[in-house]
Parts: structure tokens; C-alpha cells; sequence
């Protein structure tokens, strides 16, 4: 077999001269008279191996053909070193770029409504899933310089840091004592307008637990009584100017602070009835019961420097007379329904003690037991309807009854409606 594989190599080479082609991959068979047997070399061509590669052995196109070459080849090695090299490259500029990333988190990204570390912080280099990754995020600028919402791909202008607000109303209802006498009670409705402006400065963060919300607030509100025994004692004109201070803490603790200043005046002659400056500092807690539930806990501390500067004829009538503390205690029950809570039902019940320090009145303390309902339509932002209940009594000490006289104690209910109007800009 072996003599016929040889005449066969030896055909081939002979055609492949005559044709003038010049084999690549081979070399030129040997001569045959340099074979003197059968028994000679078996590999009758030889492969151009180049010499730089210093290979030893068969190659692996020999081994299994169509093999891809994973050994020491100096080619393979260097075009694998070189691929090395850029993915390393890539892999260190976006390892940079994670940690620049990190450190804008750590150095005052914040996420608007987030409370906590941010995943950055709890873990570098952590990706956020979840409903985080939707959310609209801005990173903190300095005064005077816009901020960008980064999280949606968006930019936002820098917010006008104060809020402004209107509002309006009308009040009819009806009270079942109008007087607030203990005897000869006597019934009347009662025409209650008001409008008045509110200008505040958007929550501060002070720290990551405290927010600081100042306000300023004016009021102005007029009654009129339907009772023509009463109407020009009682028709008045009241106006309030206060300052505030409010401190809002996690868990929906708000402690505020306020200076008023308070003014009285009669619309029948004009004439001032009273005027009072008025410190006060309020705690308010708001506990959550459930998705459309809440109850709201108040309490406060006023203390009114009065002025009174006319006498009445009517004896207790606007008896508040010299300097003044009051404290409150109240509890609400928030009920809202619907998609939008545009419907509010809140029971209350409250009791206030006031306790006289000066003037004829020094001595004199009253306590006032409170109770009532109320239902509130939202219609739109704007506008809002409220029936409501409210019912009233009043005891004093014995320095209150030898000073008020048939109004040292009483009990009231009033009913009615009111009519809101409210703007925000």
C-alpha cells in the first residue's frame, strides 16, 4: 500500500509543476530516485511552519483540523494581551465613573420625599431597583443657582422659595344664645364675612429631622346679627395680624410659635373696643389610623396683653378685661372619602381654661367645654362647602360669678355653613 500512496504523492507534485502553480501551503515533494525503499519517510511533504512562532509538535490543524488554536502561539498571545489591555481600560473608566457617581451622593444628592440613607450610602456602588429608580430626584445647589430633576431626565428652575395665599369666606348660622347668658337666652343669625392673605416660606430642612416653615398671616372678619336687640352692640369688625414659627418634626410633630397683634372695633360707631398682643406657642400630632383616617391631638398656651378701652352697657358683655393666659386642649377625628378625599367628616371635642391677671378681672379663671361636627366638600382646589355643629358651655369661679353675673356660665349650639375660597400661588 505503501508504494501506491507514494506514485500518488508523486502524480500530484508532477501536476502541480506542470500547471506552473506554486503551492503556499506546501513544499516540493522530494525527488524519487532519493527513496530506495518502501520503508522510507512517511511524511513525504513538509509544512511551512513560520519560525516565529517556535511552535514544537504537531499543530492543532493537524491534531483535529478546523481547531481554533488556544495555545502559546505568539500571535494568539499577543492579540490576546492586547484585548486584555482595552478591556482593563474600559473596566477602569467605569470603575471611576461609579465611584464619581458615588461620591455625588455621598458629597448631597437627595431624593425629594426620601427619609434615610440613600442606597449609595448604605452600600457604594448599589444600584437602585424598585419604585426608587422611577422617582424624580434633584441634586442640592447653592443659593441663587438652578437645580435639576436628574432621576426623569428632566430640569426644573429653581422654586420660588415663598408660597402665597387668599382666601374668602362666608359664614351664615344660626346660635341659640346669642348673648351667652345663663337666663333670658335669646336666639339670633349671625352673617359672618372674612378674607385675608397668608405669605410662607417653603419647608427649610435644618439637619435631616427638622423643618422650619416661618408664615405670616392677616384676617379680617366681619359680623352682623339678625337680632336687632343685639345688632349694634354686637356687629364688630375684628382684624388680626400674626407672625409664625413653624418647627415640623418627624412623625408628624409640628410645634409653632406666634406673636399676634388683635383690634376690635364696633360697626355701628366705629369705636375700638379692645386691642391685645398675643405670644402663643401651639403643639400639634397627627396620628394615622388608616389610609383615609386620622386623628388630630392640639394643644396650646396664649397669653393676651388686653386692652380695654370702652365700658358696655350690657353687664358681662366683652368682660374680658386685662391680661390673660389661656390654654387648649383639642382632639379631631378625620375621616376623608373618595379617590380624591374631596368629602370630610371630623367630630371634635376639646376644653380651654382661661385665667385672668390684672385689673378688676385679676383672680377670675373660666373653663369652657367644647364639642362639635363637621363635613367639608372639597369641589375643586379652590372652593369648598362645610356644614357643621357646634355646641358650648362655660363655668367659672366664684370670682367670675360675682363679676359676671347672669354670664357666669352658659351653654350654646350653633349651626350653620360656610363657604371657602381659597388660592394658592
Amino acid at each position: 500500500m505503501r508504494l501506491i500512496f507514494t506514485n500518488l504523492s508523486f502524480s500530484l507534485g508532477l501536476l502541480s509543476g506542470g500547471l506552473g502553480q506554486t503551492a503556499e501551503e506546501y513544499t516540493t515533494p522530494s525527488s524519487f530516485n532519493q527513496y530506495h525503499s518502501n520503508l522510507g519517510r512517511q511524511s513525504i511533504v513538509k509544512a511551512n511552519r513560520q519560525e516565529e512562532f517556535n511552535w514544537v509538535g504537531q499543530e492543532p490543524g493537524e491534531i483535529r483540523p478546523g481547531s481554533i488554536p488556544l495555545g502559546s502561539l505568539r500571535e494568539w498571545s499577543k492579540r490576546r494581551k492586547l484585548a486584555d489591555a482595552e478591556k482593563s481600560s474600559k473596566d477602569a473608566v467605569l470603575q471611576g465613573t461609579n465611584q464619581k457617581k458615588d461620591q455625588e451622593i455621598l458629597q448631597g444628592r437627595k431624593i425629594k420625599g426620601w427619609v434615610g440613607l440613600l442606597p449609595g450610602e448604605v452600600l457604594p456602588g448599589s444600584v437602585p431597583l424598585g419604585s426608587l429608580k422611577n422617582r424624580k430626584y434633584k441634586v442640592l445647589a447653592p443659593a441663587g443657582s438652578q437645580s435639576h430633576l436628574e432621576g426623569g431626565g428632566e430640569k426644573e428652575a429653581s422654586e420660588f422659595p415663598l408660597q402665597l395665599g387668599l382666601m374668602g369666606g362666608i359664614r351664615p348660622y344660626y346660635t341659640s344664645n346669642v348673648l351667652r347668658l345663663n337666663q333670658d337666652e335669646l336666639g339670633s343669625g349671625v352673617l359672618e364675612t372674612s378674607t385675608g392673605f397668608s405669605v410662607s416660606v417653603k419647608p427649610q430642612k435644618v439637619g435631616r429631622y427638622l423643618s422650619l416653615v416661618p408664615r405670616l398671616d392677616f384676617l379680617m372678619q366681619w359680623a352682623n346679627y339678625e337680632e336687632s336687640k343685639v345688632r349694634d352692640l354686637l356687629n364688630y369688625r375684628f382684624g388680626m395680624v400674626k407672625a409664625g414659627l413653624d418647627f415640623r418634626f418627624p412623625q408628624e410633630w409640628t410645634l409653632s410659635l406666634g406673636l399676634e397683634y388683635d383690634f376690635l372695633h364696633n360697626q355701628a360707631t366705629g369705636d375700638q373696643m379692645f386691642d391685645a398682643i398675643v405670644p402663643s406657642v401651639g403643639v400639634q400630632k397627627i396620628v394615622s389610623l388608616g389610609s383615609s383616617t386620622f386623628l388630630l391631638l392640639h394643644g396650646g398656651v396664649r397669653y393676651s396683653l388686653t386692652e380695654k378701652n370702652i365700658a358696655f352697657p350690657v353687664e358681662g358683655v366683652f368682660a374680658d378685661d386685662g391680661d390673660n393666659i389661656q390654654t387648649t386642649l383639642g382632639l379631631n377625628l378625620i375621616q376623608t372619602f373618595f379617590d380624591r378625599n374631596q368629602l370630610v367628616l371630623s367630630p371634635s371635642i376639646g376644653i380651654s381654661h382661661t385665667h385672668y391677671l390684672r385689673n378688676l378681672h385679676d383672680g377670675r379663671n373660666d373653663l369652657v367645654f367644647f364639642a362639635g361636627v363637621n363635613g367639608t366638600w372639597q369641589f375643586s382646589d379652590f372652593f369648598a362647602l362645610q356644614l357643621f355643629l357646634n355646641y358650648s358651655a362655660m363655668s367659672t369661679n366664684s370670682v367670675g360669678d360675682s363679676l359676671l353675673g347672669p354670664s357666669s356660665s352658659f351653654y350654646a349650639v350653633d349651626v350653620g355653613a360656610s363657604m371657602n375660597l381659597n388660592y394658592f400661588f
